[in-house]
């Protein structure tokens, strides 16, 4: 079993977690990776994939499991041959079983573009209400118990929850930003945790990684 970390940018960033999802079992058809399927009257391909993230953001932190009987940089080589750049796959780990992250992952960074780290901090500082409407009503909640932190970096980079416990979509929170800025905002997300853990390293842990 592998756990393949992936892009979604350019077009991808637009498809809907269905549309992404049935790409990708075209790529791992077309590349001929030997995937196992369920058993039963309609099999489907043994994929798994991290939770949705809103149409329009782009990511370089997605993940998806798959059974399949190769090395990770077999797949990795096959997968990318057959797919377009925008969902590239950028590594892959063998593990023990499904690590199950759509339940797990707790929280994810994203990179902005548009605003200044300082502005940022401003901004948090002064308190976020994120805005949606559900059933015709528009439902106005406070963004300061989901976000998680401001990281340092040659770009602003914020630290999110995100999953299904807790989620805080990272196109209400651009939303309000440009509400409060008067700019255009951008983000990519570039990493996801379990609790304060990479998943790239929480994927390495003893108990899921299998050593080639």
């Amino acid at each position: 079993m592998l756990t393949v970390k992936f892009n979604k940018k350019g077009p991808y960033a637009y498809s809907a977690h269905l549309d992404l999802l049935r790409s990708l079992i075209r790529g791992i058809r077309r590349s001929d990776i030997p995937a196992s399927y369920s058993t039963g009257f309609n099999p489907h391909m043994n994929i798994f994939l991290t939770p949705p993230m809103p149409i329009g953001i782009e990511s370089e932190a997605e993940y998806m499991t798959v059974d399949a009987g190769l090395t990770p940089e077999e797949f990795i080589e096959r997968f990318n041959r057959f797919v377009p750049s925008c969902i590239s796959a950028a590594a892959a780990y063998r593990v023990s079983k499904n690590p199950n992250l759509a339940a797990v992952i707790s929280s994810a960074q994203y990179s902005l573009s548009g605003i200044t780290q300082s502005a940022l901090k401003k901004h948090i500082a002064c308190g976020i209400t994120v805005s949606k409407f559900k059933d015709g009503q528009e439902i106005v909640r406070d963004a300061a118990p989901d976000v998680l932190g401001v990281i340092n970096g040659k770009t602003p980079s914020v630290l999110l929850s995100f999953g299904n416990k807790r989620n805080l979509r990272i196109d209400l929170f651009i939303n309000a930003l440009e509400n409060l800025s008067g700019k255009k905002i951008t983000a990519v997300k570039t990493a996801a945790f379990v609790n304060d853990i990479n998943v790239d390293d929480y994927l390495k842990q003893p108990n899921l990684c299998i050593v080639p």
